[in-house]
């Protein structure tokens, strides 16, 4: 369930990054590595800071968490979340 859910938000973070010139941003993390972290944020922790002492954290710029905290912020108002469970519901609800 959790991997589907993942699945339909890169959906939606994937159509925004149609609009991203890519030549000009260089990609480090993938959007499936920051999407982990925000979900696991959401779930399960308190606080942006305390994700960098998770075991799956692998960086060692010392405000990186500030990084996925923008990222969260950025899909957020992008609608990226709710577009994702809206396309979830449907797919649950619609008759086969």
């Amino acid at each position: 369930m959790f991997d589907k859910l993942i699945d339909l938000c890169l959906i939606e973070i994937n159509k925004l990054n149609l609009k991203i010139d890519r030549k000009r941003y260089k990609i480090k993390y993938s959007d499936r590595y920051y999407l982990i972290f925000i979900l696991f944020m959401l779930r399960d922790i308190n606080s942006w800071f305390f994700i960098s002492k998770l075991k799956d954290y692998n960086s060692n710029f010392k405000y990186h968490y500030k990084t996925i905290y923008n990222k969260f912020l950025y899909w957020s108002k992008k609608d990226v979340f709710k577009n994702a469970f809206y396309f979830k519901s449907n797919i649950i609800v619609s008759p086969v």
